[in-house]
């Protein structure tokens, strides 16, 4: 979101004040967020559209105008307007984070550990789902014959064990097993959904920082899908090649938050790895590139004066100017967040 710069000291401020147990402080810091939100919405927007009801605000906005940047829009949230939903979202996730995502992730294995993971798909909450584990079959598209998760992966057990931990550990991130864990995702995670949760996969994509802090999470074979992808799936036509639909059911409706339409999704990756090997592509890289060749497609074939090249353009963030990449990206950002974090 462009709106990231402005709302992150107080946000930072505001969780280690949550951290300390000190409310009031961190809700003066969270109302801090609210009225930078609130002025992005309406900036340069005329008073008398405001005061009529003509407009309500920017979502889709740019540099110091709007509160978010093309598809990282988050879920709206029932009764709240822009502005007091993302507040809402900051305010609370963190302590969702902290207090059930870390926890579930320090009893994760790591994708590497074959014997920990194999006695984890044993457990009552997923020993139904995968009764074999990695030979467990499913129906790779409609009217197809079962085959086993492992042949969807080049018969590479190691692989597809690592696929089948990774799609269980984002369907328990967004739905829960643990009543403990699935209380807090309700009370303190509402509006968290796959694309948010695609993030954390997202993030450590070969940065050595997060991955050893987080070894749980295995980009080289897993990277969650969602719609954003589909666009560049069908340009390459990877459900007609690799054999694999995203459901069962001829026309079935997409359940992006289950574990076995992300081993489908992760399929599709690893068919687009055994394409061309050399390139060492991570899953997240793959993804990601997928998101972007619809927009390059909708480009080339999109006269650019079109409000269809422009939404692609901006998209893919080729029209950026570069006194607002030089501000976004300036390293006193970082030694600000550093020196909040740092103190006492």
């Amino acid at each position: 979101p462009w709106c990231f710069l402005e709302t992150l000291p107080p946000f930072l401020k505001g969780v280690k004040a949550q951290q300390a147990g000190a409310k009031s402080l961190a809700k003066k810091h969270f109302d801090d967020i609210g009225r930078v939100l609130q002025a992005r919405y309406v900036r340069g927007i005329p008073a008398a559209d405001l005061k009529s009801g003509k407009r309500k605000g920017t979502v889709q906005g740019y540099g110091d105008v709007g509160l978010y940047s093309g598809e990282h829009q988050t879920a709206i949230l029932p009764g709240m307007t822009h502005p007091q939903g993302l507040r809402w979202k900051l305010e609370h996730w963190p302590y969702w984070l902290e207090h059930a995502v870390v926890p579930l992730l320090d009893s994760w294995p790591k994708p590497t550990d074959a014997a920990r993971i194999d006695t984890m798909l044993k457990e009552k909450r997923f020993a139904k789902l995968l009764p074999q584990g990695t030979e467990t079959k499913i129906v790779p598209h409609a009217g197809a014959r079962a085959v086993r998760i492992v042949d969807l992966f080049g018969g590479n057990a190691a692989y597809a064990r690592s696929v089948i931990s990774q799609a269980l550990l984002f369907q328990e991130l967004l739905k829960p097993s643990d009543k403990g864990q699935r209380r807090l995702r309700n009370k303190y995670g509402w509006g968290v959904g796959p694309f948010t949760v695609r993030g954390l996969w997202m993030e450590c994509s070969k940065f050595p920082t997060l991955t050893k802090s987080f070894p749980q999470f295995d980009t080289a074979t897993f990277c969650p899908g969602f719609v954003g992808a589909l666009g560049g799936i069908q340009a390459c036509n990877l459900e007609a090649s690799t054999g694999v639909s995203l459901t069962a059911l001829k026309g079935g409706n997409v359940n992006w938050s289950k574990w076995d339409v992300q081993v489908r999704f992760g399929a599709w990756m690893y068919a687009l790895q055994v394409a061309k090997p050399s390139a060492r592509m991570h899953c997240t890289e793959l993804e990601a590139t997928l998101c972007f060749f619809l927009r390059y497609a909708r480009m080339r074939s999109s006269d650019p004066k079109s409000q269809q090249y422009q939404a692609a353009a901006r998209a893919i963030g080729a029209n950026l100017d570069s006194r607002v990449v030089a501000a976004l990206y300036g390293k006193h950002h970082i030694a600000e967040a550093k020196a909040i974090i740092a103190r006492a």
